[in-house]
């Protein structure tokens, strides 16, 4: 049996972060650095189930050095580009469809291009995960409560409220 393929993101920060992602092929006994930083500090991955070199890796400003970002590398982290300049903490990949990703925006092709919609009234979502079943749900839990999209986010259903701490 082969062992599993690991993906790690870290970051330094002293006067700006940098942020790089780690590769591993033996299940974490060895790791392999990418050689290039992203200059954010790295909050989520999503490594792409059918490529094992394509990962999206999500950043956000801590400190006023940038605004976060959405970058992606198809060559373990060689280089990156960044097709999506907006900050977050979230960053969820569909397991019914590989293709399609949320950070707060969405993207149908595997990160290329990106839509924002604005989701529900002065909710700031701190955490996302869609459906393990493949679905396509989507659930988002913010100012504590929980929400539903089942078109992309075009609309949001609260479904459930009341949290005390943040959720």
């Amino acid at each position: 049996t082969g062992a599993r393929r690991l993906v790690a993101g870290f970051s330094t920060c002293s006067a700006g972060c940098r942020g790089q992602v780690g590769w591993s092929d033996d299940g974490g006994r060895t790791w392999s650095v990418s050689r290039s930083t992203i200059l954010e500090f790295v909050t989520a991955l999503s490594p792409d189930p059918r490529s094992p070199d394509l990962v999206m890796a999500q950043t956000q400003d801590l400190g006023g050095w940038g605004v976060g970002g959405t970058f992606r590398t198809s060559n373990r982290g060689t280089t990156w580009e960044e097709p999506f300049d907006q900050g977050s903490n979230a960053l969820v990949r569909d397991p019914g469809n590989p293709d399609r990703l949320f950070n707060g925006a969405w993207s149908s092709d595997a990160g290329r291009t990106w839509t924002f919609r604005p989701g529900p009234t002065e909710v700031y979502f701190l955490a996302c995960a869609f459906d393990p079943r493949g679905s396509g749900d989507l659930y988002c839990a913010g100012s504590g409560n929980v929400f539903r999209t089942r078109d992309e986010g075009i609309t949001w259903t609260q479904i459930a409220s009341g949290f005390r701490r943040h959720v």
